[in-house]
């Protein structure tokens, strides 16, 4: 190529420079591009054409990666952008969604304010505050500023697109969902859209039409981290387990995964023979999370020579009573010093274990029915105690979940166990965790029934004590939460009320679980309704207890 030769020659020659800038823009090799449009716009500041195609660069670059975990680097790129053309509010507006993305909603607000007062009928600004405010969870504000958005321009549909969010967080999934379509039928390439629409669908346990749609997505933008992980998390739920293992891999990369990869300066294992090998498995997401992979731990056991568990401190006690030949190293900032003196050869994140030891519905049956051991002497403390409530079954409860994103959904209010809670020949007591005090006195009063509260229990705390009450117990009653977890662990027979969007460790219809062979599901058949499934699970102990 003729540019590239005079560029051998003469490294400053600015139409050179220009012209393999522009080839490169066309071949997409958008890096490139900016590198020469850079080199070029500093010998010749004042030509605006080069400003142009520089921030043209600069912008496609940006918007290629957006949703990938070159996110940071996509920011960076527009604030450079923004040097050069400061008044620009389609520029300002790519920053915004930016900073939304990667969660900075007060920031990105300020950016789409800036464009707004640049240019006042801008529907791209409407839609950026809109979504701002969404993440800010000012819904009715964001669904204003995105109807705004709509009026002055109705073929806007990403606005289409996040109006049916605002929808989805306010719990109107059919309003949410035919917003978004509309969305689609305006623009059937977008990621974006189609990430969503998969989402809405998913809501929906629409799982062929979501995996339509996720993978559409991943058609036109392939390195799309949150319809990766969206995808797997269809996949999973569909029992494909291999693939969605896979797909699960970009949560890494996903700015709403609230987790970062650890230990990176050691290999990660990706199945080598660990035959005279150590290697290092790190808890990650939250404690029930980490209590579920450990069901993997006496298998990997099995294949190395030596395994050490990282995890949260609370389990650690737990952990190195259940597991034999194993160390455990507790999560604290002094923990990666002690794992640099160890040396294991390998390391693995407790997740990622699993597409290598969960591949099918078939492997899960090595999990033992009961693989977490409590304290023998604590548990026989709390039976000894509980033992003066008399003779009846001692049934643990718990209805809360304190996931702020997706918690209101899985609860199921304690006021509607009326027809649990008001049967006999047994005694309730409670799991659940946090500030109910106030809460088990009205519903006693309401129902005329005794719920006891062990106040020597604080699982937030002390996970040995946790573990021992549950133990000593003869029935578990709860919502989707790590009391499930640990009841599931122990063995101890559970009866899980679900809500109509369950995680995809519960499979789509499934009244067993596939991680715990002692849990069983009560599932809900319409969101939000929890009477069906609590007159369902009041019959069933009505009969046990007879």
């Amino acid at each position: 190529m003729l540019a590239r030769k005079i560029l051998e020659v003469e490294p400053k020659n600015l139409d050179a420079l220009k012209g393999l800038g522009l080839v490169k823009l066309k071949q997409h090799l958008y890096d490139d591009a900016i590198n020469l449009f850079k080199e070029a716009f500093e010998l010749n500041p004042k030509d605006k054409e080069i400003k142009i195609k520089l921030i043209c660069a600069l912008e496609l670059q940006a918007k290629q990666t957006a949703f990938t975990s070159k996110l940071p680097k996509s920011i960076e790129l527009i604030r450079y952008a923004l040097k050069l053309e400061p008044s620009s509010s389609a520029l300002l507006c790519r920053m915004s969604l930016l900073l939304s993305v990667s969660k900075n909603f007060i920031e990105a607000s300020e950016f789409a304010d800036r464009a707004l007062s640049i240019d006042k009928k801008s529907s791209e600004a409407f839609n950026m505050i809109g979504l701002a405010l969404l993440g800010l969870q000012r819904f009715p504000e964001a669904e204003k500023k995105l109807l705004k958005s709509i009026s002055l321009n109705p073929d806007a549909a990403l606005a289409y697109s996040n109006l049916s969010l605002v929808y989805r967080a306010q719990g109107e999934y059919d309003k949410a969902l035919e917003t978004i379509k509309r969305a689609a039928a305006l623009d059937n390439k977008n990621p974006q859209i189609l990430n969503n629409l998969g989402v809405l669908h998913l809501d929906c346990n629409n799982l062929e039409d979501a995996e339509r749609s996720f993978r559409k997505s991943l058609d036109n933008l392939s390195e799309y981290s949150e319809a990766h992980y969206n995808l797997g998390r269809v996949l999973l739920m569909a029992e494909k387990f291999t693939e969605g293992w896979e797909h699960s891999e970009w949560r890494w990369s996903c700015s709403e995964f609230p987790f970062s990869p650890r230990y990176t300066n050691i290999t990660e294992w990706t199945g080598q023979n660990l035959k005279g090998k150590k290697i290092l498995v790190w808890g990650e997401q939250g404690i029930g999370d980490e209590i579920m992979f450990a069901s993997l731990i006496p298998e990997l056991n099995k294949i190395c020579d030596k395994l050490l568990i990282e995890c949260d401190s609370r389990l650690k006690p737990i952990f190195q009573r259940s597991f034999d030949n194993i160390l455990v190293i507790d999560r604290n900032d002094l923990s990666g010093a002690l794992v640099k003196r160890l040396g294991p050869d390998y390391q693995i994140s407790m997740g990622s274990l699993c597409k290598f030891l969960r591949k099918n519905t078939h492997d899960f049956e090595t999990t033992r029915v009961r693989y977490l051991q409590e304290n023998p002497e604590l548990k026989r403390e709390i039976q000894n105690r509980y033992s003066k409530l008399g003779p009846e079954p001692k049934i643990g409860i718990s209805w809360t979940s304190g996931n702020q994103i997706i918690g209101p959904e899985r609860s199921a209010p304690l006021k509607l166990w009326g027809k649990v809670l008001s049967l006999r020949k047994c005694h309730f007591i409670n799991l659940q965790y946090g500030n109910i005090s106030d809460e088990i006195s009205s519903v006693s009063r309401l129902f005329g029934v005794k719920i006891h509260q062990d106040e020597m229990i604080e699982p937030r705390k002390n996970a040995e004590n946790w573990f021992a009450q549950i133990a000593s117990l003869d029935h578990v009653i709860s919502i989707d939460n790590s009391t499930i977890q640990v009841s599931g662990s122990l063995g101890v027979p559970t009866w899980t009320l679900l809500s109509r969007k369950p995680e995809w460790r519960f499979g789509l219809n499934r009244s067993d679980h596939l991680w715990h062979s002692s849990v069983r599901v009560y599932r809900q058949k319409e969101l939000n309704n929890w009477d069906p499934v609590i007159n369902e699970v009041a019959r069933d102990l009505s009969h046990s207890l007879k």
